[in-house]
């Protein structure tokens, strides 16, 4: 541990600090190893304004380490073809999820405010991140065809019926690619290209929708920039937020 070094997950570690052993801020100060304060710095780290260091926070990851483990730990689930079966397969990855956005298409008669159909999310860890693409879970039935050589799995999409629903939110969403990227510019270069690709005809909703629909032509696509752009505006936002810094950044 770098006693000096800045701890990121102060607020995090800190409000699982006060929620589990009940510290003040005056608590915390004195456990961080502050004299005199007026506890303005403890409020600055639970806002967020501030890091402390690794050595101001040793007591709480010594103690508290393994609940923040436990809150950085998330489960996603994939149903896709596997061989001649439709399977269900986790996937646990480990992070802060600093991003994330869901595509809802226009409405319709089943659903009059719409349906959220894509959602891309960004987990980060250690200055690295996870780019997820998931879309909602049920929209989409493999079919399960045969020619000479093998069984062989499409996606399509006939009608809403199999559309999940649960009390879980996470629940709602399979996930459909884990994206790896190194740092800020390959995140930024990955996700400028994922939003090219819902905007074509080649994202799994629209290639299943043209399945279901059992038509050959590409023109009729299920989104537009209405869809994207807020997106787009949303990430670069959040980017800035966080101080991350590219030479691939618009602004």
């Amino acid at each position: 541990m770098n006693n000096e070094k800045k701890y990121k997950y102060t607020r995090q570690l800190l409000k699982i600090a006060k929620r589990e052993g009940g510290y003040t801020n005056k608590d915390i100060e004195k456990k961080a190893g502050l004299k005199g304060s007026s506890s303005s710095l403890a409020s600055r780290w639970l806002n967020g304004h501030a890091l402390a260091t690794e050595r101001q926070m040793r007591y709480f990851i010594n103690n508290y380490g393994h609940f923040l483990k436990r809150q950085l730990e998330h489960l996603y689930y994939k149903y896709l073809p596997d061989g001649e079966n439709l399977v269900v397969n986790y996937v646990k990855l480990s992070g802060d999820i600093i991003f994330k956005h869901q595509i809802r298409v226009d409405p319709s008669r089943e659903y009059k405010k719409g349906l959220s159909v894509l959602r891309l999310v960004v987990i980060e860890n250690d200055g690295c991140y996870k780019l997820l693409h998931q879309y909602r879970a049920g929209l989409i039935q493999w079919d399960k065809h045969a020619d000479v050589k093998q069984a062989y799995f499409e996606p399509s999409i006939y009608d809403l019926q199999g559309i999940v629903h649960s009390d879980n939110e996470e629940a709602h969403w399979y996930l459909w690619k884990v994206i790896e990227c190194s740092d800020t510019s390959e995140l930024i270069d990955n996700f400028e290209n994922e939003c090219k690709i819902i905007l074509s005809s080649n994202n799994i909703v629209d290639w299943a929708k043209r399945n279901g629909q059992n038509v050959d032509h590409m023109d009729s696509r299920m989104f537009a920039p209405k869809h994207v752009i807020p997106m787009k505006f949303a990430f670069y936002q959040k980017i800035m937020k966080l101080g991350l810094q590219s030479d691939l950044l618009p602004f």
